[in-house]
């Protein structure tokens, strides 16, 4: 069963609530907008990457996945009490799907990221 928390009572209400963070964190990683990225993260999140592990993170990974071109959603997880999405993505330089799972934290207004990995 798919959860999406407290952010849309179907999956397609959440959905147009989420996917656009995802987005926007997305282009901060992909440009190195560390400022970008921190303003749709949790305070707790912030705390763990520093700007210098942003920017190094960003110099290591952008170019090696290119441009972002298109976002898939596969399914969502209950992370008691976050939701728990996950993606595949295509970028420009890569033939690869890219994994993305993303947390949210609940009851955020707007919403926030708790944590995201890209694989």
């Amino acid at each position: 069963m798919d959860y999406f928390g407290s952010f849309g009572p179907t999956p397609g209400e959440a959905l147009s609530v989420l996917e656009p963070v995802l987005r926007t964190a997305l282009q901060a990683h992909e440009k190195g907008e560390y400022e970008a990225y921190t303003e749709i993260i949790t305070e707790e999140l912030r705390a763990k990457i520093s700007k210098e592990n942003f920017l190094k993170a960003h110099k290591e990974i952008a170019p090696q996945l290119g441009e972002f071109q298109s976002l898939r959603f596969l399914g969502s997880l209950n992370k008691e009490p976050d939701p728990l999405l996950v993606f595949s993505a295509s970028y420009s330089a890569t033939i690869d799907d890219i994994l993305i799972r993303v947390a949210f934290k609940n009851e955020t207004e707007p919403p926030k990221i708790k944590w995201l990995w890209i694989e």
